[in-house]
């Protein structure tokens, strides 16, 4: 079997039938009838670690007000074990606990994003370089699995490992990692929902040599990144590029189906669009606020009537950020003062569409059961 999930990978990668550049659909199939739609979890991402520190408990009660069912709370690795290997942080661990403790208490499932390589397991130095030995990785998982797993629902390997910004490996080497931690959390915890690190942009080429590489069945759900480029662009834009359009999610879907997993979750653990005024580089373009909005719902909608193996959907983010540019710290559903956008409001009237239809259903959809899909 490896050596055939081998050759597959060799023959879309020589032959380019399923590269960035393939085009998203110009047009979609006919809407899944609502009996037929899975339950999609909604929520945003948060920075407990890095910049919400300060306003933890008020923006959690926040979020859940508008509809939110889940965070993702990104921590590094180089934090939890910074100095050597066994040698942990459990002061850190400690706050975090706490924080996701909060999250927890007000009904919030949690997504634990776990990224950085610490300097000593590498010898470059480099937090986005991969560890010299991935089996650190797995016993940095398994201890952090001991000590916080009771208080998280779904742990994401990585963030976008495809990206120069975050990890310097290739595909073969992230595969590695990700089975790394497959194997510690199958045994420290056992119940743990597994997400692969959410790819930049709908990048087939990148996802299918990981596959290859021994990353298919190493995770409950596959993550991804969606955003459109130009990044002003609406979720339902067809043509173009499938790597840069929300609609090439189906690309992503194509490959599963490649090697023979069209029902395999995905999970989009980062979406959205800024709010700011400025129409420079494609990728750095803004919205304004009504249009950000809009773009919430319509990404819902898209994903409930036509990708019915996409399982969740969390915004990024939930809060404006303190640093970055303007296009960076603009994304929010609130503003650093947690005033609301109406994007807020957008997330809170899908999340009630969503409750509404799961209560009209006889037998109801777990909110979370991906392994039942991917059977």
């Amino acid at each position: 079997m490896a050596a055939l999930l081998l050759a597959w990978g060799i023959l879309i990668l020589s032959t380019g039938g399923l590269t960035p550049a393939a085009a998203a659909p110009s047009s979609l199939p006919s809407s899944l009838p609502s009996s037929l739609r899975t339950h999609l979890a909604l929520g945003a991402n948060v920075h407990p670690v890095w910049s919400d520190g300060d306003a933890w408990d008020p923006l959690v009660q926040t979020l859940v007000r508008y509809g939110a069912d889940h965070v993702r709370v990104d921590v590094g690795w180089n934090e939890v074990e910074p100095n050597a290997a066994g040698v942990f942080d459990e002061a850190f661990v400690a706050t975090l606990a706490a924080q996701l403790e909060i999250a927890k208490q007000a009904g919030l499932k949690v997504m634990l994003t776990v990224v950085a390589t610490p300097a000593w397991a590498t010898r470059s130095g480099d937090a986005r370089n991969p560890p010299d030995d991935p089996q650190t990785f797995g016993t940095a998982i398994a201890w952090l699995a001991g000590r916080i797993g009771s208080l998280v629902d779904m742990w994401e390997i990585w963030n976008e490992p495809n990206a120069s910004s975050f990890f310097r490996g290739t595909p073969e080497q992230y595969a590695a990692l990700l089975r790394a931690a497959h194997d510690a959390l199958r045994v420290a915890d056992p119940s743990a929902i597994i997400i692969s690190g959410g790819l930049s942009g709908n990048d087939t080429r990148w996802f299918a040599a990981m596959l290859a590489a021994g990353g298919l069945g190493l995770a409950d759900a596959y993550g991804v990144h969606p955003y459109p480029s130009p990044s002003d662009l609406a979720p339902g834009s067809a043509g173009g590029p499938a790597a840069h359009r929300f609609l090439g999610l189906q690309a992503m879907i194509d490959v599963l189906a490649i090697f023979g997993q069209p029902k395999a979750p995905l999970w989009i653990s980062e979406i959205g669009w800024s709010v700011h005024e400025t129409r420079s580089a494609p990728w750095l373009r803004g919205v304004d606020v009504t249009e950000q909005a809009d773009y919430l719902g319509q990404a819902v909608d898209i994903v409930r009537s036509y990708f019915p193996t996409v399982r969740g959907i969390t915004w990024y983010t939930a809060r404006d950020r303190e640093v970055g540019n303007t296009h960076e710290r603009s994304f929010g559903l609130f503003d650093r003062d947690l005033q609301a956008r109406p994007a807020a409001a957008a997330l809170l009237e899908a999340s009630t569409r969503i409750r509404r239809d799961e209560r009209r259903r006889t037998p109801r959809v777990p909110i979370i059961n991906f392994r039942s899909v991917a059977s």
